[in-house]
């Protein structure tokens, strides 16, 4: 299979590699594209695929699957001509299909060119669990972001809100509040909370699902390798949506 990734920053470049280091066995990246020339032809050159200048540049390759780690206006400007071009998308910036006009273009150019847009899980597990508990009735998923006060991001240290307002206040920093409440079954019913790290505590994402299939609640810490995380959440996207068996 034919990968294309868009986005040469710090979690295309874990992709890119990940792909030349051979994670997803069955598939090769065949070009990237990038804001920066010297990014895009340096991480290129590194992985032995094309440094391409557009997005037609990029399609040209035929890819099947297209990658997303850049930002949410990137899979905006992008993301239906890659559908409509028939390849698969598979991105990060989750936080762009928040905006409706965008996710009925994309579900309509997916529907009619029999391909898929993706959302990766990101930095957060447990929304499998969700997309499965919500079949079995009513859901409330509560996502909290653990954050150190006064952390030069912007964000309040405490807020309590929807999802879809959260996402609003911020696209950047809380692009996983749209993957939540996507897999919860709504933008408006999920909640987002930012909470200061507790003494002695981990900066993180905890997930805390309530329902007629019972409770659960997941914490995934961000300490360490955890940022990196989302672009191997996306690789393992990739490696699912083309392995015989899949779990």
């Amino acid at each position: 299979m034919k990968v294309g990734l868009i986005g040469c920053g710090k979690l295309g470049s874990i992709i890119a590699h990940g792909l030349r280091e051979g994670k997803v066995p069955s598939c090769q990246l065949v070009g990237v594209l990038g804001r920066t020339k010297e990014k895009t032809q340096a991480l290129a050159q590194s992985c032995a695929c094309k440094a391409c200048c557009s997005i037609e540049q990029l399609l040209e390759l035929k890819p099947d699957y297209v990658l997303e780690a850049a930002t949410g206006d990137a899979l905006k400007e992008h993301g239906v001509k890659c559908l409509e071009a028939g390849a698969n998308v598979i991105c990060i910036s989750v936080g762009a299909l928040a905006d409706e006009a965008f996710f009925r273009c994309a579900e309509a150019a997916a529907s009619e060119n029999g391909v898929k847009l993706v959302a990766a899980p990101g930095v957060i597990g447990g929304l499998d669990l969700a997309a499965s508990a919500l079949m079995a009735g009513e859901l409330q998923g509560v996502l909290t972001k653990y954050h150190y006060a006064s952390g030069g991001s912007g964000l309040p240290d405490v807020y309590d809100g929807s999802a879809r307002e959260a996402i609003e206040m911020s696209p950047r920093h809380l692009n996983i509040a749209v993957a939540a409440g996507l897999a919860c079954g709504s933008l408006d019913k999920t909640r987002m909370r930012l909470d200061v790290v507790p003494p002695e505590g981990k900066s993180g994402f905890g997930l805390e699902l309530s329902g007629d299939f019972g409770t659960a609640s997941l914490f995934c810490s961000r300490e360490g390798r955890g940022p990196a995380l989302v672009a191997y959440s996306a690789l393992a996207v990739l490696k699912r949506m083309v392995s015989p068996i899949v779990f």
